[in-house]
């Protein structure tokens, strides 16, 4: 099992509590959390990703108990193991694309491979922009280049918050694809929370907030 919850909860100093349903995502499996705005989507999966602690609850990731890691364990675990890809991309606008790639490797300390980060911007159709500023990009190109910085380390786990939200239907359509296809080639689990409706017809396992 890449990650299985239990009993999670937790509240925003004076605000609303959330409580969540357990979940569980095997390797390569696929899962959509859906719920309208003010459920905690983003919430969950900032807990799963180890953005913040919950206050109730265990989270195991990829063979650890995530609730139980000091802060510079659990970014390490995060970073070898989490991929996220944000409602919106943070780039550092200072930086070319391929340089933005570079960044998981450099948080975590792993060894940047540049040749596979071109290898995926080839995939993603995007290696003619690897020396441009992300600001240069169109928005659907800079969510594609956001999906290649997730996947980047290889993580078990790739984690989305509302990746199509923004989006029309075509990049949807194509934004979609390529978290489905990494999942399924790397058996990755996924989850993605959203309330685009329109992801319901791509991801069959659903949980509702």
């Amino acid at each position: 099992m890449v990650l299985e919850t239990k009993g999670l909860g937790f509240q925003y100093a004076g605000g609303q509590a959330f409580r969540f349903p357990d979940l569980q995502c095997g390797p390569g499996e696929q899962k959509l959390v859906l719920g309208q705005s003010g459920k905690g989507k983003t919430t969950l999966l900032h807990l799963i990703g180890g953005l913040l602690r919950p206050q109730q609850g265990q989270i195991m990731l990829a063979g650890a108990d995530v609730t139980a890691l000091n802060d510079r364990a659990l970014d390490l675990h995060r970073g070898k193991h989490v991929g996220i890809v944000f409602q919106t991309a943070h780039f550092v606008n200072a930086l070319s694309v391929l340089d933005n790639l570079s960044l998981p490797a450099f948080l975590t300390g792993a060894k940047y491979d540049t040749t596979r980060a071109m290898e995926l911007l080839d995939q993603l159709n995007l290696s003619s922009k690897a020396h441009r500023k992300p600001s240069a990009l169109s928005v659907g190109e800079q969510q594609r280049v956001a999906i290649a910085r997730a996947v980047i380390n290889g993580p078990a786990l790739l984690l989305a918050d509302e990746p199509t939200s923004a989006l029309d239907d075509h990049n949807a359509e194509q934004v979609i694809r390529l978290l489905k296809n990494y999942a399924a080639e790397t058996q990755a689990g996924l989850i993605i929370v959203t309330h685009d409706q329109r992801l319901k017809s791509e991801i069959h396992q659903m949980v509702a907030l």
